[in-house]
C-alpha cells in the first residue's frame, strides 16, 4: 500500500507530532509499505531524501519565521535537541516578535503556515501523480496541511483521505490559530467543508470528538470521527545509562513538555511549590524540579518572577527521545501539568502510562483529560488547583510524595493498561479507517 502523510514538520524537528508520526511511518515501513511524507524546508537539509525507510519531500516553509531563518542561515531553531536551557531573547527578536504578533499575525488565514500552501499544494499533486497514493493523511494543527490534501482529494477523488487532527481549528480559542475576531465564521465555513470532503477524521481524545459532533451536529459526524490514543515512544522500556542529574539523596520530579500561553503555563504548580516550601521548609534542600523540553519566551517570564525557587528548578531544554526515556525512569515523581482546555490531551500521556511511576497531576480543570485518561492507574494524585486552596493543596502533594517515594505500578498491570497505546495498536486503527 501507498501511504501519503502531511504534515508541516518532520525530523530534524522534535515535537509530538513529529515523534507520532515519524514511529508510525517507519512502523508502516517495517510492514512492507510504501510510506512518503510531505513536508516544509529546512536549510541544510535535502528537499528529497529517505529516512529509515520513509521517503521525505519537502516544499516551502512552515511559517514566515522558517523562512527567515533559512535566508540568515541560524543554526539553531525551534524545536531541535540543543544545550541551551533557557534562552534569553535579544532586544532584536523581541522587536521583531512584537512587529509580527501586530501586523503579519493579525491578518493571516489560516494559520502562520499559509505560505505553506501553494508550494506544498504543488508538490503534493506532483507526488500523487507520480506515486499514485492509496491513502493520504493530514495532519494538524497546522490546518494548512488539511487544506493541501483537500487538494489532492478534490482533483483525485478515488483516494482515501484521513485528516488526523491533533489540535481543532475552528472552535479551539485558547490556541492562537488566527484572528478569530476576522475570521471566526469562516474557519467553522472552511472546517465544515473539510469535514464533509475527508474519508475518515481522528482525533486524540473522546472529548475532543464530543466537540466536533457539538460545533458541527449538522455533519452527522458520528461514525466519521474516531478517536486514536496516543502513542507509547518506543524507547521507553530499553535500558538506558544513568543520567548524571539525578542524585539519591534527594527527591527529583520531573516535567516533560513545552508550555503554551493561556493553554498550559507553569505559574500554578510554581505557586503550589512555593507554597509547600513554606509549609515544609525541610524540604527546600531535598526536593529538585526538572523540566525537559524547550521555554517559551512568554513561560520564561513567568519562571523569572518566582526567584526563591531557582535552586529547586532545573532546566535541560530540548532532549533525544532515548533521553527523555532514560529520564522518565530514573525520576522519582512524573509531573503533568495540566491544560485549561478539557479537548487537549498530552501527548506524553500514554508514556506517563506506561512508566509505573507515581504521577502527580496539577488539575487547571474540572474535566481534566489526563486524569481521565489516567483513571485506571493507581499511582497518580489528581491536585485540583482551580479551587486554589494553596494550603490544603501542599499538603495533598507532600502526602503523596512522602508516601510513594521509590514506590512504582506493577509490571503486569502495565502491560495491561498499554496495549491500546502501543505502535502495532495506533497504525493499524489508522489503516483500519480506511478499509
Amino acid at each position: 500500500m501507498r501511504i501519503l502523510i502531511i504534515l508541516a514538520q518532520y525530523y530534524p524537528m522534535l515535537n509530538p507530532n513529529v515523534y507520532r508520526w515519524s514511529a508510525i511511518a517507519e512502523y508502516w515501513v517495517a510492514e512492507g509499505h510504501e510510506v512518503h511524507v510531505l513536508c516544509t524546508k529546512r536549510g541544510g537539509t535535502e528537499n528529497n531524501s529517505t529516512i529509515n525507510g520513509v521517503q521525505v519531500h519537502r516544499a516551502g516553509y512552515a511559517t514566515l519565521l522558517d523562512w527567515a531563518y533559512n535566508l540568515l542561515g541560524t543554526r539553531r531553531r525551534r524545536a531541535e535537541i540543543s544545550d541551551l536551557k533557557m534562552q534569553k531573547q535579544s532586544l532584536f527578536r523581541q522587536i521583531l516578535e512584537w512587529l509580527v504578533d501586530h501586523t503579519w499575525r493579525m491578518f493571516y488565514w489560516p494559520d502562520g503556515s499559509c505560505l505553506w500552501y501553494f508550494s506544498g499544494k504543488r508538490r503534493a499533486l506532483q507526488l500523487q501523480t507520480l506515486y499514485y497514493f492509496d491513502i493520504i493523511i493530514s495532519i494538524s494543527l497546522p490546518f494548512t496541511a488539511n487544506l493541501i490534501a483537500s487538494a489532492v482529494k478534490k482533483q483525485f477523488p478515488d483516494i482515501k483521505w484521513v485528516m488526523d487532527i491533533e489540535d481543532p481549528f475552528a472552535f479551539s480559542e485558547e490556541f492562537w490559530v488566527n484572528n478569530f475576531i476576522l475570521y471566526r465564521k469562516k474557519n467553522f465555513w472552511a472546517e465544515a467543508q473539510l469535514l464533509r470532503l475527508a474519508d475518515a477524521v481522528s482525533v486524540t481524545v473522546y472529548s475532543a470528538k464530543k466537540a466536533y459532533l457539538q460545533h458541527f451536529s449538522e455533519l452527522n459526524l458520528k461514525e466519521k470521527i474516531k478517536v486514536i490514543p496516543p502513542l507509547i515512544n518506543s524507547f521507553q522500556n530499553i535500558g538506558h545509562p544513568l543520567l548524571g542529574f539525578f542524585s539519591k539523596n534527594q527527591i527529583h520530579l520531573a516535567y516533560f513538555g513545552t508550555f503554551y500561553d493561556k493553554v498550559r503555563m507553569p505559574d500554578t504548580f510554581l505557586l503550589l511549590l512555593q507554597q509547600i516550601f513554606i509549609q515544609f521548609p525541610d524540604l527546600k534542600p531535598q526536593l529538585l524540579m526538572h523540566f525537559f523540553g524547550e521555554i517559551p519566551a512568554k513561560a520564561q517570564a513567568v519562571f523569572n518572577e518566582f526567584i526563591d525557587l531557582k535552586e529547586n528548578l532545573l532546566f535541560h531544554g530540548l532532549v533525544g527521545r532515548q533521553t527523555v526515556a532514560a529520564a522518565i525512569q530514573q525520576a522519582d515523581f512524573l509531573v503533568n501539568i495540566g491544560n485549561i482546555t478539557n479537548y487537549h490531551l498530552p501527548s506524553k500521556s500514554a508514556e506517563y502510562l506506561s512508566s509505573g511511576k507515581p504521577i502527580i497531576n496539577i488539575c487547571q480543570d474540572s474535566k481534566d483529560t489526563f486524569q481521565n485518561f489516567m483513571q485506571e492507574y493507581p499511582l497518580i494524585c489528581n491536585i485540583s488547583t482551580y479551587n486554589q486552596n494553596w494550603s490544603e493543596l501542599a499538603k495533598q502533594m507532600v502526602t503523596f510524595i512522602k508516601e510513594n517515594h521509590n514506590e512504582s505500578v506493577p509490571v503486569s498491570l502495565i502491560r495491561q493498561l498499554v496495549q491500546p497505546y502501543t505502535i502495532s495498536a495506533v497504525a493499524g486503527a489508522y489503516l483500519k479507517m480506511t478499509s
